[in-house]
């Protein structure tokens, strides 16, 4: 069977729901005010494409690889995409309920005004990676490689994996507020003034 394939398409307002496109390859495309509910696009690739106004109970994209794409609005609910590899790749005033990119590649990716739920990049490997003007329920690190990573726009409100922080700028208050978790994964006891 061929590898369903879009190249230079604008879709507007189309539901595709439970769409079912395992290694497709999206091409130059512009998504407006779709749904995406329960869609699954595992090992798909898609470049130089828009997603403006999309949303999605959840979005199954595993192992997907993303080159040159930006989502801007509209709202996702699980974003599930462990394992994927994502390079130059912007959300842009997005409500991100849940993202699951454990175990994937994370190249030059930015979120800009987008309020998240749980961001977890455990295991991941992460350069680059700016969160701008966002604020983050829970962000889990847990095992994660971090090189250039600017967390110090995000209000973060939940942090795993303090310990993997290494690689990464965080603001005076972001350090302020992680301070306790940080004397307790370093086994440091701080004692209170009399």
């Amino acid at each position: 069977m061929a590898t369903p394939t879009s190249t230079a398409s604008c879709l507007m307002g189309t539901d595709l729901s439970g769409v079912y496109a395992d290694g497709a390859s999206v091409v130059d495309c512009k998504l407006s005010a779709c749904r995406l509910d329960e869609a699954r696009l595992r090992r798909a690739g898609m470049a130089s494409c828009l997603l403006e106004d999309v949303s999605a109970t959840a979005l199954d994209m595993v192992d997907a690889t993303w080159v040159d794409v930006v989502m801007r609005a509209g709202r996702l609910g699980a974003f599930v995409a462990h394992g994927a590899d994502l390079m130059r790749v912007a959300f842009v005033g997005v409500r991100l309920d849940y993202v699951n990119l454990r175990g994937s590649t994370l190249t030059q990716v930015r979120l800009m005004n987008c309020r998240v739920g749980e961001l977890d990049v455990g295991e991941a490997k992460v350069t680059g990676l700016q969160l701008e003007e966002c604020v983050v329920e829970q962000l889990v690190l847990t095992g994660v490689h971090l090189a250039a990573v600017d967390l110090s726009g995000a209000q973060l409100h939940g942090l795993d994996g303090v310990g993997s922080l290494s690689g990464a700028t965080i603001s005076q208050d972001q350090l302020t507020r992680l301070a306790p978790a940080l004397a307790a994964h370093l086994g440091v006891e701080v004692k209170q003034a009399p």
